[in-house]
């Protein structure tokens, strides 16, 4: 619509190509390459080749997860058990299919709330397998619903300034989705 209409309009989304070779598109954040580099070399440091996943219906997820595929090493796998719409909050059909694979590792791609359900569910069923995330990870409200069951998971997810999450937190009375906040911030700062 923006190209059409010539309207400038300004999103923010870790997809790059939403706005490539655009006039009137501008997208700030991070981008999703940033966070599966890092999955992906965290789960190299811990010989961590066999990966499973589990997902929410996302683009996001869908980028995320093509770009990771896209830069397997020889020796590494990516399989997806399953994908959820991102209002779906039962996970233990999963989670049972996890008893009979060999996985090394598994990528947790969820959102929200549902991150610390799953958790839970996989405590309840004695699973246990190590666990990587997104940077929808990035939330002590999410760890702390969570009630211990995420210990040991690794996430990646960019930086936020202490004194920004204090303020974040003192006004929304949460620190969920605290990163892509800061960077909204930071572009207005820069943007004026």
């Amino acid at each position: 619509v923006s190209e059409t209409q010539k309207f400038p309009v300004i999103a923010i989304s870790g997809e790059r190509s939403m706005t490539a070779g655009k006039k009137y598109s501008l997208r700030f954040c991070y981008h999703i390459e940033m966070i599966a580099t890092t999955l992906l070399d965290y789960a190299r440091s811990q010989k961590l080749n066999r990966l499973g996943v589990i997902k929410a219906e996302l683009a996001y997820m869908d980028g995320l997860l093509d770009y990771m595929q896209k830069n397997l090493r020889e020796g590494e796998s990516l399989e997806v058990l399953d994908s959820y719409q991102t209002q779906d909050s039962t996970f233990k059909n999963s989670i049972a299919k996890l008893k009979t694979k060999q996985f090394d590792a598994l990528a947790v791609f969820l959102v929200g709330g549902q991150i610390s359900q799953f958790y839970k569910e996989m405590k309840q069923m004695n699973v246990l397998i190590p666990t990587i995330g997104t940077d929808f990870y990035d939330s002590m409200k999410l760890v702390n619903d969570a009630q211990g069951t995420m210990t040991g998971s690794v996430f990646a997810g960019p930086s936020v300034e202490p004194a920004f999450v204090e303020r974040y937190v003192k006004v929304y009375g949460n620190d969920a989705q605290v990163a892509w906040a800061a960077n909204s911030y930071e572009f207005a700062l820069l943007t004026g």
